[in-house]
């Protein structure tokens, strides 16, 4: 795992960057979505050849151990043009593009797409109280099996 001193939001974000290239090395995630992994400045690139749901092809963590630059875009996109992807989702941490952002992401034919909201406190400051009745717990045990899903 990479080392850095951050604030929570690009903690937040290297957590999840780990998370998903550690996931994606697992063997059984290989074999099964024909997934490579590699890391390419700091943060983890992942294709997913054979990915029904275009979800697991991803670049993210980027910005905190190397500045985002048109090469380490071009880093990326090279990495999932070699591994004849059909998409890929680059996620760049709200604090890691660059001033010229626009233009670079233009020159390399990029497009916003949806956005992410993470959302954290310190412990001790959230409330426990329930704004609501729904409850999270064990459900009950089922009586019969209504076949596979």
């Amino acid at each position: 795992m990479n080392t850095y001193t951050t604030g929570t939001t690009e903690l937040a974000e290297m957590v999840e960057a780990e998370m998903m290239y550690d996931f994606q090395a697992q063997a059984a995630a290989r074999r099964g979505l024909g997934i490579v992994t590699s890391r390419v400045g700091g943060g983890g690139v992942l294709a997913a050849q054979h990915d029904l749901y275009r979800y697991w092809s991803k670049a993210l963590g980027f910005g905190f151990a190397e500045p985002v630059t048109y090469d380490l875009i071009d880093r990326v996109l090279d990495f999932h043009r070699g591994r004849e992807v059909p998409m890929a989702v680059l996620q760049i941490a709200p604090s890691a593009p660059p001033a010229d952002w626009d233009e670079l992401s233009a020159a390399h034919g990029l497009k916003g797409g949806s956005s992410w909201a993470r959302l954290g406190a310190p412990v001790e400051g959230t409330r426990t109280a329930a704004l609501t009745d729904l409850r999270v717990g064990p459900g009950a045990k089922p009586t019969q099996s209504s076949g596979p899903l």
